[in-house]
């Protein structure tokens, strides 16, 4: 069975890029254009492995899906991998694993990798 992932990244060409790149490796990827609807696509459709975001969004930032995520017992457990231009201590603290923008694709893909081995 493929390991999901959803993307939360509000810029479309990187999240279709990471979308594509990341089903090329065997993932089944659902995609969201803001945290708002990451956390509604998280909700309706989990089980997911792993997730990565983007910060800096529209309508719920990366900062509040991170808090929102790690206050719901359901989902706090969940790897998350952040990248973004906007790194700061709270991303730090909250997420599993941080990758400045712009960010090497086959350093998110080994990231990716590792964090959905060690949780299954």
């Amino acid at each position: 069975m493929k390991k999901r992932i959803l993307i939360v990244e509000d810029d479309d060409s990187i999240r279709e890029l990471l979308s594509s790149e990341l089903a090329l490796s065997g993932f089944d990827v659902s995609a969201a254009a803001n945290g708002q609807e990451g956390f509604h696509l998280l909700e309706r459709l989990s089980p997911f492995s792993l997730i990565v975001l983007d910060l800096m969004m529209p309508v719920m930032d990366g900062w509040s899906f991170l808090k929102k995520l790690n206050c719901d017992p359901r989902f706090r457990s969940l790897p998350v991998v952040v990248v973004s231009g906007s790194i700061d201590k709270v991303a730090i603290e909250l997420a599993t694993v941080v990758l400045p923008k712009p960010f090497d694709l086959q350093t998110l893909l080994e990231a990716v990798e590792r964090c959905t081995r060690e949780t299954h």
